[in-house]
């Protein structure tokens, strides 16, 4: 049924896309690749430097590297194959651009720090290893509120765990993007301690605002934060909450320097950079 939706709707475009991994690509991108002749390409959202990766992404990686049509990758690897392009995943206009550098220029990089974690709540994001670190800091004067933006099955648990923390913690769930953005604007550090990811937008969403990152150091991460951000070398409690520490020891001048540099760096997360890369390199 799936390839008989695919196959209607390629009569009708004229370029695809595919991104991945997901279920359906380990019969999707053979079709595409064997199926059609339509320019297209690929998109591999996922760590593509993944080792010991699920077998599924693994054998979509896998048919990705051994087929012609150009892929969108995350993150610059060794060895990686010539039609593998570095690719960011655009998530910014101009104008945004301009509203966070005014943001970050009235930004005051002092106690109390208001933090935030965007995402699914759960464990896999890492979510348990931000409540351990809060109630590890909670007799610290320095952090403000800790904002989650999100849902997930695991939210309840963390709820109710918060509830008994010094630490302000508010639970936002589902919020429309420009009310992200808002939470963005108020907040100092962004925390994402996920084991595994591709290059979450939520990171150049906020360091767009003046979110300094503070995030676990998986795929192409640190190709992207490591001069304006904070990598955590372990995944526990006490590493997050060492970390938020040591962020939050800094002079407001090391602060402002790297949330600039942040902000520089999403200018390759625009919208105008990715449609000019997608009709110079990709539609050929």
């Amino acid at each position: 049924k799936i390839l008989s939706k695919v196959r209607k709707t390629l009569k009708e475009v004229d370029v695809f896309q595919f991104r991945g991994p997901t279920g359906i690509g380990v019969f999707v991108i053979p079709y595409l690749m064997w199926g059609t002749s339509k320019k297209g390409w690929f998109k591999y959202g996922g760590n593509w430097n993944q080792k010991n990766a699920p077998i599924a992404f693994a054998f979509q990686r896998w048919l990705l590297k051994h087929q012609d049509r150009r892929v969108t990758i995350n993150g610059k690897w060794p060895d990686q194959p010539q039609h593998c392009l570095s690719f960011e995943n655009p998530c910014l206009t101009l104008e945004e651009r301009s509203a966070g550098l005014e943001i970050i220029s009235q930004k005051e990089y002092s106690d109390p720090f208001h933090v935030c974690f965007v995402g699914r709540l759960d464990d896999a994001k890492g979510v348990h290893y931000i409540v351990e670190a809060l109630e590890l800091l909670r007799e610290s004067k320095q952090v403000g509120t800790f904002h989650f933006i999100g849902d997930g099955p695991n939210k309840r648990e963390y709820q109710a765990i918060c509830q008994d923390l010094k630490i302000r913690t508010e639970f936002h769930g589902f919020l429309p993007r420009d009310a992200v953005f808002k939470i963005y604007e108020q907040c100092h550090f962004i925390v994402l301690p996920s084991k595994s990811e591709g290059f979450p937008k939520v990171i150049a969403e906020g360091m767009n605002y003046g979110c300094i990152p503070i995030v676990s150091d998986v795929s192409s991460i640190r190709q992207y934060v490591e001069p304006s951000g904070f990598m955590l070398e372990h995944l526990s409690g006490l590493c997050v909450s060492e970390a938020m520490a040591l962020a939050m020891q800094q002079s407001e001048a090391i602060l402002r320097e790297k949330a600039t540099t942040g902000h520089k760096e999403t200018e390759r997360f625009t919208y105008k950079h990715y449609n000019q890369r997608v009709l110079k390199e990709l539609i050929t």
